[in-house]
This record gives structure tokens, sequence and C-alpha cells, in this order.
């Protein structure tokens, strides 16, 4: 392919999007079996609409091809991709696929720092990130109150979700 894209969140939806539209051969790969990243933990909202008419377009595309529940394993001289498909019900155990491709955009995401204090290993701690999973793609919430601590913006997102889902919430922001 021209473009090999790792990672099916956002940002790589908008890359395939891009190189897609420019007419390049483009491969999205991505390790679950539904691709947004952590647009599938977000309240339904117009990232969830973006990320489905990306879709459409993408799926309309004859030049993209998009693998789920695929991992990028290795990426060897010149460029070559080693990938591991696992299969959906009723599939082949697994597949291994070997792609050459002129550029890779990775596109893995990032990872949440915790905070750092007494007792962060215990159960019912969790990052903002995984609680919003738990309550906008899961539909569990995993308490009925809960405190968020933060030092940034972003857990105030988190916050709203659970006070949404019907949480008694205390937000303890640092800063």
């Amino acid at each position: 392919c021209d473009c090999a894209i790792i990672g099916a969140g956002p940002a790589g939806l908008a890359a395939a999007l891009a190189a897609g539209r420019s007419g390049a051969r483009v491969v999205l790969v991505d390790q679950d079996f539904v691709s947004g990243g952590l647009i599938l933990s977000s309240s339904a909202g117009e990232k969830e609409q973006w990320r489905r008419s990306v879709l459409q377009e993408l799926e309309t595309l004859p030049n993209v091809t998009i693998h789920l529940r695929t991992v990028a394993s290795g990426l060897y001289d010149g460029n070559q991709l080693v990938l591991l498909q696992s299969p959906a019900a009723g599939r082949v155990k697994q597949r291994t696929i070997s792609l050459r491709t002129a550029a890779i955009v990775f596109a893995t995401g990032a990872i949440e720092r915790p905070l750092v204090f007494s007792g962060n290993d215990m159960p019912g701690a969790m990052l903002a990130s995984a609680l919003r999973t738990y309550l906008n793609r899961y539909a569990i919430a995993p308490a009925s109150r809960a405190v968020v601590a933060t030092n940034n913006d972003s857990a105030y997102e988190a916050a709203f979700d659970l006070a949404n889902a019907g949480v008694a919430v205390t937000v303890v922001d640092h800063r």
C-alpha cells in the first residue's frame, strides 16, 4: 500500500480519510473490533456522529482497506509490517499479514498518566479514561459515589458523565 495507518482512533481515522481522498492505497489497522479509539468511551454526541460519517466514507473508498482485530507486531527493513489478525466468531484461528508500505502513520493514541497517591493501586481507584469506558461503552456505573481528582480540564468530562449516570461526584482539582 501507499500508506499504512496504525490505530483507528480520531487521529487514525482522520489520516485514513485524508489519504484515502487523495487516491492513495490505504490500510488502516486497529486492535479493537470497532474503530474509534477514545471516541467509543465518550458520551454520544458530535464525536460519535463524526466517527460514523468518517467510517461510512472510508467504506465507500475502494482504495481503503480496514483491518480490525489486528495488531501491528513488527516493523522491518523497507517499511515491512507484520500484522496479526485475530478472528471474528466462526473464522480461521489467526491470520498473519506481511505488508510493505511506502509510508506509515503511527496513530496509537496517548497514555493517561495517573496521579500518584497512597492507595492508587487499590480496587476502585481508576483512571478517568477507564471510568468513561465503563460508563459510555459498556453502560456500567462502577460506583454510586466518586471522587474525581485532577490537575487538568480533561477529568471534567468524566465527572459530567458520572453525574449524568446518577453517581454522586466530588471533584478535587489540584490547581
